[in-house]
């Protein structure tokens, strides 16, 4: 218990909700945990059950959510919500095979709202369960356990009736322990800022906003952590001795093929994944020669100005789509 972490969705009365654990876990899809706790708390006091959000506007539900990026897992929210209402009575489901059936809701989410909500004894494997598990099961050279094989083995070593404690408290194992962030905000507590960035990894990273007319280049994000439809603005780490300018020229020369103008930063914001503290500069630029194509592969896109909200980028990107989106008028 010296280890166990607190969060509002891990209180007593919460974690037996489950639209409660829904809503959390939902959040906590490629986000940190310490992130999703204003965000989860705000949301619960806007949309308190299922019915409520099931009558929300996306306009309503996307302001209490602004900032965690990849939106459209909260649009599948507004969706499931209309689903458990409609077909289900507003209770939320207790099976598996119905939880499966709402938007947005993959295997281990439903597992996850199973074990914690209601208790059962059910697998519920995410990134955290499989590093802990391959840590105590995994034994060097031998064959690399499977996926199969490890829900086997958490099976087994899940205590009847107590699958709530056991996945939370290997999730809390891979967090301290593991990725060391115990250990890491113990070390940073009592530091200024500054040194406190000093003890974590700086990066510099510039970025293009290739702009023509009313609309903007995206190209979607390559990498297997990261969900198939995110997308990002081109750039790169600027590298030792580079200035912002021209390690933008070159990035968008590697990436896109193109030889571009590059204005000074309009903007510069600030991101942290974890031990990475991230330092953006955002230009604008316009293409002097070339078409921009995807040359590492990546796929691109131009996409009009107005409706860079309606795709889901990097929780890094959202302030800069934030400045450049046109303001929406209000509903009335």
């Amino acid at each position: 218990m010296a280890n166990k972490r607190d969060f509002p969705w891990r209180k007593a009365d919460i974690q037996r909700d489950p639209y409660a654990v829904w809503i959390s876990e939902v959040m906590l899809q490629q986000t940190q945990a310490p992130r999703v706790v204003a965000f989860f708390e705000t949301f619960m006091v806007r949309f308190p059950t299922v019915h409520s959000l099931a009558g929300a506007r996306w306009e309503e539900v996307l302001e209490c959510v602004r900032g965690l990026g990849y939106y459209r897992r909260f649009r599948n929210l507004i969706r499931a919500a209309q689903v458990v209402v409609h077909e289900f009575d507003g209770v939320f489901p207790c099976e598996y095979a119905d939880l499966r059936k709402l938007p947005g809701v993959g295997e281990y989410t439903a597992g996850a709202i199973l074990a914690f909500a209601y208790g059962k004894d059910i697998i519920a494997m995410d990134t955290n369960v499989r590093q802990v598990l391959k840590k105590f099961f995994q034994m060097d050279g031998e064959i690399l356990l499977s996926d199969n094989d490890l829900k086997i083995i958490a099976k087994k070593s899940c205590p009847r009736g107590k699958s709530r404690e056991f996945y939370q408290g290997m999730m809390d194992y891979a967090a301290v322990e593991l990725r060391g962030k115990g250990k890491t905000e113990r070390k940073h507590k009592g530091l200024s800022r500054e040194n406190r960035l000093d003890t974590i990894l700086r990066i510099k990273v510039a970025v293009g906003l290739i702009i023509r007319e009313k609309e903007i280049l995206i190209q979607k994000v390559s990498g297997g952590k990261y969900p198939s439809a995110c997308y990002e603005f081109p750039g790169g780490k600027i590298e030792p001795g580079e200035t912002q300018r021209a390690c933008l020229k070159r990035e968008l020369m590697e990436e896109l093929g193109i030889e571009a103008a590059v204005r000074p930063p309009m903007m510069h914001t600030e991101y942290s994944y974890g031990e990475k503290y991230l330092s953006f500069s955002w230009h604008r630029c316009s293409i002097l020669l070339g078409e921009p194509y995807g040359k590492e592969g990546q796929e691109v896109k131009w996409v009009a100005l107005k409706d860079l909200d309606q795709y889901d980028f990097l929780p890094a990107d959202d302030e800069i789509v934030r400045a450049l989106v046109p303001t929406r008028p209000t509903a009335a």
